[in-house]
């Protein structure tokens, strides 16, 4: 329900023109495409919003944009997701860019599109998807892993590719990767086992960017509300030691 009244809004908004419409996307998509690499390239560190408990999700990303925050992924496999990305961009602006992760399908990026995201990541590189988040003015960001697939999605015109898993790199083996021909050029962004206390060591690496989930977003978000005791206990846990570290985050790239 909320996708289809979400929707609707949107075209009105198209026909008052609030929002551009397909065709001024089709227009002004490598526009909009560049702006949401340039605001990324700034972000440096984007929170990922895997989320089992909707309400929860939209004040943790609200209180991220507060905190200075200037990147925020809201993977489609998380409850509502529409609800938590359309809210999430209304209240972020200009002072976050917004867009998604968790792309399976190629076809699944018009709805991106039309919600309002201005990026997709996926864990993998889906057939046709670098030609279709083009289309559709919204910044591709496959996930790749060795250097063959890092290549593959930069020919397909991927502008970063998302380094997944990075638990199985390590920044030793990053930077190496890094210090070899057309690699020290590509824009790189390790995603998967990022933590505050070895993010300096990625960026050391060259790293364009990373991801973050919960050692960010803090791990209340992936509870469901029917949990409460458990939900309750990952509160505490953010209240005591999360926000603190969230925002110490935040900071660095103010």
């Amino acid at each position: 329900r909320w996708g289809t009244i979400v929707m609707a809004l949107r075209r009105v908004q198209i026909i008052a023109g609030q929002v551009p419409g397909p065709a001024a996307v089709a227009c002004s998509g490598s526009d909009r495409i560049q702006d949401a690499f340039d605001k990324l390239a700034r972000a440096k560190v984007c929170a990922i919003l895997r989320a089992k408990n909707t309400e929860v999700a939209i004040a943790r990303g609200k209180e991220l944009v507060d905190m200075g925050c200037k990147c925020i992924e809201v993977t489609l496999d998380s409850a509502n997701w529409e609800k938590i990305l359309s809210e999430l961009l209304a209240y972020a602006g200009e002072k976050c860019v917004v867009g998604v992760g968790t792309v399976q399908d190629a076809a699944e990026v018009a709805r991106v599109a039309e919600v309002g995201g201005r990026f997709a990541l996926s864990p993998f590189n889906p057939e046709g998807f670098v030609a279709e988040c083009t289309r559709l003015g919204v910044l591709a960001v496959p996930a790749a892993f060795s250097p063959q697939e890092i290549v593959t999605a930069h020919k397909q015109g991927a502008k970063v590719m998302k380094v997944f898993p990075a638990q199985i790199y390590t920044p030793k083996t990053f930077k190496a990767l890094k210090e070899i021909g057309m690699f020290s050029k590509l824009n790189l962004m390790p995603s998967g086992g990022v933590s505050p206390e070895n993010l300096d060591e990625w960026f050391a690496a060259g790293a364009f960017g990373v991801g973050m989930g919960s050692n960010l977003a803090g791990d209340d978000i992936k509870v469901p509300p029917e949990q409460g005791e458990k939900l309750r206990a990952a509160q505490e846990k953010w209240v005591k030691s999360g926000r603190a570290i969230a925002q110490a985050v935040c900071d660095k790239f103010k």
